[in-house]
């Protein structure tokens, strides 16, 4: 569980100092999803540059130049790579044909062994699961919408992912986990967070709480580009390999039925509590999962992916809350 935000100031009608309120509050708050690092993305004269440190985002000390019109950035909770090592962390610069872009990435890429060795990627120091998708995007002729589809189409676990361009252009690739989008149309100015109370949080201690806005709608399997100039494009990726499972699926056939615990797997489920433990999963967001359906199976393969895990939990919560 990470946090992704950001803004895109297409009309340059907000003050320097502006923009600073609202990236120091963005990076505030995105630590309700991760504080084991944080960085941002921003282009200088056509140039991406980068800046992350291994703290919670809150901490992150950084004066934004006011001519800056888009920033992507990243708070991080580590599941694969340590985050001592900056290099393990978001965002990250890479280059499609002639075009730099920045990536970042909240969930996990179950995958990640099997694309580097399927698409021929070289190895790396950087042992963090998403950057195998910054190097296959690489692999593409030209940066595009297209290309950022064929890569989403790769990953199997859980996904949203940035990405900004060296125009300024940023792009919102939206799998299974969430992301909230607000349009201050009158100012010309996009803001995004990976959750609404995260994105209002940050907007209620700025002027912009005041200002008329509306959100922008994005499903699951679309990609929305905003573009410096104001407009917005869609297109649509196939997102059959997420999760691997069809959670709404198995939700809906299992959680009415009558529940008895005898059924269970008793030494299974023993054997699943003991590791989960181990890796800070508690027994009871075990029984909650297996309450709401989900076989011990399903379970111990969600266990693989703490992420994954915590996703289809805070899923569960959302839809079948039942305390």
């Amino acid at each position: 569980m990470c946090c992704l935000f950001g803004f895109l100031d297409y009309k340059n009608r907000i003050s320097g100092a502006q923009k600073r309120k609202l990236l120091q509050n963005l990076l505030l708050f995105s630590e309700e999803r991760g504080t084991d690092a944080a960085g941002i993305a921003y282009a200088v004269n056509g140039n991406l540059k980068l800046y992350k440190r291994p703290i919670p985002a809150g901490k992150l000390k950084f004066h934004l130049p006011s001519y800056v019109s888009a920033v992507m950035g990243h708070a991080r909770m580590a599941t694969q790579g340590d985050a001592s090592y900056n290099n393990n962390n978001h965002p990250w610069i890479g280059r499609c044909g002639n075009t730099p872009f920045a990536f970042a990435h909240n969930g996990v890429i179950c995958n990640d062994k099997e694309i580097r060795k399927r698409e021929h990627l070289p190895e790396t120091n950087i042992a963090t699961d998403s950057y195998v998708m910054v190097q296959a995007l690489e692999k593409q002729k030209v940066f595009s919408t297209d290309s950022i589809r064929s890569i989403s189409e790769m990953a199997e676990g859980t996904l949203c992912f940035t990405l900004m361009d060296s125009e300024n252009n940023i792009y919102i690739v939206k799998g299974n986990n969430p992301i909230e989008i607000r349009h201050f149309e009158k100012l010309g100015l996009y803001v995004y967070a990976s959750t609404k109370e995260i994105l209002n949080k940050a907007l209620s201690m700025t002027k912009l709480r005041k200002e008329k806005q509306t959100s922008i709608v994005i499903e699951k399997g679309e990609i929305l580009k905003m573009s410096i100039n104001g407009k917005t494009e869609r297109c649509f990726f196939s997102t059959s390999k997420l999760d691997g499972v069809d959670w709404d699926s198995v939700w809906t056939q299992r959680y009415f039925l009558p529940w008895k615990k005898e059924t269970y797997q008793e030494d299974y489920i023993k054997l699943l509590v003991d590791y989960a433990g181990n890796i800070g999963v508690s027994e009871e967001e075990i029984w909650l999962l297996l309450d709401c359906g989900c076989t011990e199976e399903e379970i111990e393969e969600l266990l693989s992916c703490p992420s994954l895990f915590y996703s289809v939990l805070e899923d569960v919560l959302e839809r079948y809350y039942i305390f």
